[in-house]
């Protein structure tokens, strides 16, 4: 719980008990961030209630990404975190 409070705070999100998916790695179309935040995350969404995605990385879909984070209304449910180093990236494992 610590350690959801620590992030939460860094990342500017409350986390509490919320049901948290962590993806991390280039932001690629062969990755597949932006397929899941477009394909996935409006589903889950509906039957997760409070269900949030946290993505780190870079990469050329990250404004893509970002894009549909916005135009689907996503933008309480999906973080785009950026690069992520050091104690913030223990922290999300």
């Amino acid at each position: 719980q610590q350690i959801r409070r620590r992030l939460g705070k860094a990342i500017g999100v409350e986390l509490n008990d919320r049901p948290v998916i962590y993806l991390a790695g280039r932001l690629t179309e062969r990755k597949g961030a932006r397929w899941f935040v477009e394909q996935v995350m409006p589903e889950l969404c509906k039957q997760v209630p409070g269900i949030i995605c946290l993505i780190a990385g870079q990469g050329k879909d990250f404004d893509l990404t970002k894009a549909a984070i916005e135009r689907l209304g996503l933008a309480d449910s999906v973080h785009l975190l950026g690069y992520v180093l050091g104690e913030r990236r223990k922290d999300l494992y």
